[in-house]
């Protein structure tokens, strides 16, 4: 099925995210903190089922590799005003148990085929975080409300 490019609000997104992942989280002794810097305007242009699914990966391998502490999810714009990041982050007290298990590479082909060259995805060596940079969603000239 090909995917279905929509506005994707981030502060529902993430917070169903948080609702899902804090019980498994609860069981590991890890604490889910979301952050949203421009909440109310942050709309990535994403097939919803598939960024939730990427994003809950993301989640579940942090929680997985850490060793108590906080797994941190943020959302921004970036500095271009077109696309967004949201970033996890497995912020362990100490060492981590072990390296959170990102297929960066293979998510950002699956991300490319989806959606071309504006969404990457990217986890610097030896990183504790995993960045999805999306485009933010620019509503048709029939989705924008006029008033009169």
């Amino acid at each position: 099925m090909p995917p279905y490019i929509e506005g994707v609000p981030i502060d529902n997104l993430l917070q169903e995210i948080y609702a899902t992942a804090t019980p498994k989280a609860a069981e590991h002794g890890v604490r889910v903190q979301v952050e949203v810097i421009a909440w109310e305007r942050l709309v990535a242009a994403a097939d919803a089922q598939w960024l939730r699914h990427v994003l809950l990966h993301f989640v579940d391998d942090a929680i997985a590799s850490s060793k108590g502490g906080t797994v941190r999810i943020q959302a921004y714009p970036c500095p271009d005003d077109v696309r967004l990041t949201i970033e996890v982050r497995e912020e362990g007290d100490g060492q981590p148990a072990a390296q959170p298990r990102w297929n960066v590479e293979g998510l950002e082909s699956q991300m490319r085929r989806m959606a071309g060259d504006l969404i990457t995805v990217r986890s610097p060596d030896g990183s504790r975080a995993v960045y999805c940079h999306l485009p933010q969603w620019v509503p048709e000239p029939s989705d924008r409300v006029f008033a009169a």
